[in-house]
């Protein structure tokens, strides 16, 4: 269901992707910026128009100690514009009659920009008022400032005039400037980011749909496989008994040609149902089907029958296969079957791949942990082999091999169910040498009542 939802709504989802990395993300960024930006702007004038009264104030008292010595008064406005270099210009008013103020400036040029009615509001009102204006002191270039406009008052606390004060914003400008720059550099490089992330999108969004498309496919496999081997099990079971009846017709058995075809038949049949029975096996795992029942069992006993299963092949072949019997009985949990199938692979691949010598079965116990090792004096692995010889349909490839029957699915299976019941494998070998197999279990102590 999510699969073909996947792959119907594949561009539309691709389209609705890239709307948000490319337009909202973007967006929001610009947005957020800027909305700093006016709130940093914000603040810093805050604190400057403080600053300027703050200033203003302290000006105007010293102002007022001067106002009728207009030579002092412009050497004292110099000075302190000098000294104050945020501070562009200084004005001062001050009252010749109850309707008239005279004008003293530290600027000529500040005449054409103050404004008279912010001064006649300080005035009568007795407050401080202030303004942001656009103005250029001698040949400088024109810039933001702040107009503030004072009134002024004697020892006895009278209104002598009012007094203008122009702070430029041109410190906070840059900062703000530098800060937009650094902005926009910063909303660049996101942009470039978040394209390259869009472009790999593509590439990912592909990719899961191939894995997606993979998956369907693995299980298709999969469900095919199981029901393949379900419906080869039943004729295969037939042939197998048919031919076994066959083998003992003493009238077909008496021809050596007859013979010969029909021991074809056996072991053709046999080779065939090992197949099955490993692909069914791998059907079960791969879909967490297979059952295990983990119980108490005794390894000495599932080596033995091992043992006795695989005896009559490696005689054929004169192989000595020898079991070192150890001197206590050993227990581990795990499933009786599950257990005999994995030692019938290792021992039976020991057998198979041996021409001459033989094949060791002992324990060691170690931290708690019943090691089983499986030696033999066979052909041995190749080292560029090691690493996928537990792989699904892998084998063992050289000359020495080339006639030697197998599914390439034994130790692949062997190795799941080893750790399912909680165990591992290792393998040791030497190319022409031979090859030990090590699996190794949790040594389990039975209880009084399963000992008996």
């Amino acid at each position: 269901m999510f699969s073909e939802l996947l792959r119907k709504n594949h561009y539309l989802g691709q389209l609705i992707y890239a709307i948000i990395l490319v337009v909202l993300i973007p967006s929001a960024l610009v947005v957020n910026t800027i909305y700093l930006l006016n709130s940093f702007q914000r603040d810093m004038d805050y604190e400057l128009n403080n600053k300027a009264l703050l200033v203003q104030s302290v000006i105007a008292m010293h102002v007022s100690d001067n106002l009728d010595n207009n030579t002092d008064l412009k050497s004292m406005l110099d000075n302190i514009v000098a000294d104050s270099p945020e501070i562009r210009a200084l004005e001062v008013f001050k009252l010749k009659n109850q309707n008239t103020l005279s004008f003293t400036s530290t600027s000529t040029l500040t005449r054409a920009v103050y404004d008279p009615v912010l001064n006649h509001l300080a005035f009568s009102s007795e407050k401080v008022y202030s303004k942001q204006i656009n103005a250029a002191m001698g040949e400088s270039e024109a810039e933001r400032m702040w107009l503030v406009a004072a009134p002024m008052y004697d020892e006895s606390a009278n209104k002598i005039g009012v007094i203008n004060t122009y702070i430029s914003a041109a410190q906070i400008d840059a900062i703000m400037q530098r800060t937009m720059y650094d902005s926009l550099k910063v909303l660049l490089v996101t942009l470039i980011v978040i394209l390259l992330l869009l472009i790999n999108h593509f590439s990912l969004f592909e990719r899961a749909v191939a894995f997606v498309k993979l998956k369907e496919i693995d299980n298709l496999k999969d469900d095919f496989i199981s029901i393949a081997a379900h419906e080869l099990k039943t004729p295969l079971t037939i042939i197998s008994s048919y031919a076994f009846l066959l083998t003992k017709n003493k009238e077909l058995t008496q021809h050596p040609e007859m013979q010969d075809e029909l021991h074809k038949i056996v072991v053709s049949s046999d080779r065939l149902k090992v197949l099955v029975n490993d692909l069914l096996d791998v059907s079960r795992i791969e879909m967490n089907k297979i059952i295990i029942e983990k119980k108490p069992q005794e390894l000495q006993e599932i080596l033995k029958n091992v043992v006795d299963q695989l005896a009559p092949e490696a005689q054929k072949k004169g192989l000595t296969l020898q079991y070192m019997l150890p001197a206590q009985k050993l227990f581990v949990l795990g499933d009786k079957n599950k257990l005999e199938q994995i030692f019938i692979n290792i021992v039976g691949n020991a057998v198979k791949y041996t021409p001459d010598g033989s094949i060791t079965i002992y324990h060691d116990i170690e931290k708690g942990l019943v090691k089983t090792h499986v030696k033999d004096t066979g052909i041995g692995i190749p080292p560029d082999q090691m690493n996928r010889l537990f792989a699904k349909f892998t084998r063992i490839s050289s000359e020495k091999t080339a006639g030697i029957p197998g599914t390439g699915l034994g130790l692949w299976i062997t190795k799941q169910l080893v750790e399912k019941m909680g165990g591992k494998i290792y393998v040791e070998s030497i190319e022409n040498t031979g090859t030990q197999f090590s699996v190794n279990f949790p040594l389990y102590i039975p209880t009084p009542q399963e000992n008996t």
